[in-house]
């Protein structure tokens, strides 16, 4: 949709939930020079329920339909074996079942992240870099030959050598102080994967934050700015919120927050500093205080929403500025938040 058009549609409040659906699926996903363009749908669980009375399979296909109907799925790159998910789950082919291989309608290969980034996320904090410690080496005298390197772990052991045996300069004994071994490098906070309980979810709370004050706003800021330029703007609403739960109370309100399991009792990784993972997936439901989402402009001149999802926490935990249930904020520049009221509820419609 283009942002023009989509500032037309908030200016007059006709724009529906089943255009914003429409708006998502043209979202593109896949990786470009500057990164994934929207992961939006990231923060999105499929969230649908197969049920075994009806379903007419066998208990295998059963459990595979479950698992790409039911799991964030879009989580996962093509070939993932975590969380329990075919290596080829990415192949869309067709229905029905082969000896032990599920050859049902898999998840569309294009929808997927390049890498496990947004699967692997743990909920730790930053773990520090990990260092042994500094070692101490000294040289040993050797008779009509060249001094040997020796290790020493303290300076205690290095002031108890004596000038016969050690080469000493000036008085004081010749040391060299080792670099330290690195045991695990520093990772960066890993927070957990915040998710919106269903698509439904998704597009209705997506829709409710461009329809609010803020939203058009903030769009009408986009319709000024060069297509395909760097700069994005964002909305923080509050009210959209409460216009998903007026409008119907049978869709969920409750955030997720999807964290992969890790065994901090275990060594870190030499490597890459992680933790090893239990390879079990945790999940805990939040109530949503407001919604976040990004905006950019396209080089057609289409919306980009890079993401969207849902906070526990309150703006001014999140982002610094404190905020009323009736206020919600436009930042047209990033770091630079206007509070924008919104007395009137938003209505939604599909």
């Amino acid at each position: 949709m283009k942002v023009n058009t989509l500032y037309l549609s908030t200016l007059s409040g006709k724009l529906t939930c089943s255009q914003v659906m429409q708006l998502l699926m043209d979202q593109p996903t896949k990786p470009n020079a500057r990164g994934i363009e929207s992961h939006a749908h990231m923060h999105t669980t499929e969230g649908f329920k197969v049920q075994a009375v009806g379903f007419g399979g066998d208990a295998y296909a059963l459990d595979r339909k479950q698992t790409h109907y039911g799991s964030p799925t879009h989580l996962y790159p093509e070939g993932s074996t975590i969380g329990g998910v075919s290596p080829d789950y990415g192949r869309m082919v067709g229905s029905g079942i082969t000896g032990s291989t599920y050859t049902g309608v898999y998840q569309d290969a294009d929808r997927l992240p390049p890498t496990g980034e947004y699967a692997h996320r743990t909920g730790l904090p930053e773990l520090p870099k990990l260092t042994g410690p500094v070692k101490y080496v000294v040289f040993r005298k050797v008779l009509k030959s060249k001094p040997i390197a020796e290790i020493k772990n303290s300076m205690i052991e290095v002031n108890l050598l004596t000038e016969a045996e050690y080469l000493f300069k000036n008085g004081k004994i010749v040391v060299r102080e080792e670099a330290p071994e690195v045991l695990a490098p520093y990772v960066k906070a890993s927070p957990a994967h915040t998710m919106f309980p269903d698509a439904e979810s998704t597009v209705m709370h997506l829709t409710a934050a461009l329809l609010c004050n803020a939203g058009r706003t903030v769009i009408h800021h986009l319709t000024t700015l060069p297509a395909g330029g760097p700069t994005t703007v964002g909305i923080f609403s509050k009210s959209a919120v409460r216009a998903v739960t007026a409008a119907d109370v049978r869709v969920p309100n409750q955030m997720i927050e999807r964290r992969l399991e890790v065994d901090t009792g275990q060594p870190r990784d030499r490597a890459t500093g992680f933790f090893p993972s239990t390879g079990k997936v945790l999940t805990d439901q939040s109530g949503i205080d407001h919604v976040v989402v990004i905006l950019g402009k396209r080089l057609t001149g289409d919306l980009n929403v890079l993401t969207c999802y849902p906070s526990k926490v309150t703006t001014h935990a999140s982002i610094g500025t404190a905020t009323k249930d009736n206020e919600d904020i436009a930042e047209l520049r990033l770091g630079s938040h206007t509070i924008v009221r919104q007395d009137t509820l938003i209505k939604l419609t599909w």
